[in-house]
């Protein structure tokens, strides 16, 4: 009965195994891919504005996105769309006052409020660029700028728009 415990817990070792292995492939085809994904926190990689959707339960009377650095100081304030359901912000990786912030992490929070003063729950999906992938005690992760995200929090993945680069062919004499 040892033996055969030894045996099954070793076939059981390799199912895992393979099965890590095939997840790992699935989230090689997200590297390079732009992705849509659940998470409070997203990745500012220094240039390129980060889209976010955010759900309301219901009809707010005021509703403000707030931006923190990974010190959790508050870096963006804005009032956002207040309709029941899907709504979506751009934020263009700057401070409040307009001027830049850094490439990093950064934690997004939907503060809404009903007509009763009662806060809304709110779930909210931020986009980033997959540069990678890893594993983490058995999860496989995609890498997005610094953030490990688990493939299973992932909604959409698109290929990126083609970059337009233009050659100079002109010559002179």
């Amino acid at each position: 009965q040892v033996e055969q415990q030894i045996n099954t817990n070793q076939k059981l070792d390799s199912l895992v195994a393979m099965q890590l292995a095939s997840i790992s492939s699935v989230a090689l085809g997200y590297v390079g891919m732009d992705i849509s994904y659940i998470s409070g926190e997203m990745n500012y990689d220094g240039s390129t504005p980060v889209d976010i959707t955010y759900a309301l339960g219901s009809e707010a009377v005021t509703s403000k996105v707030n931006v923190y650095n990974e010190d959790g100081e508050l870096v963006y304030s804005a009032d956002a769309p207040k309709d029941t359901g899907m709504n979506k912000f751009t934020w263009n990786g700057t401070k409040t006052d307009g001027t830049p912030v850094e490439a990093g992490t950064y934690t997004l929070k939907i503060d809404a409020v009903d007509k009763d003063g009662k806060a809304i729950e709110n779930s909210t999906v931020v986009s980033g660029h997959v540069d990678g992938i890893e594993t983490q005690n058995g999860v496989v992760y995609v890498l997005v700028g610094d953030r490990a995200v688990p493939i299973s929090s992932i909604v959409n993945a698109k290929t990126p728009p083609a970059s337009t680069t233009t050659t100079d062919t002109t010559t002179s004499t």
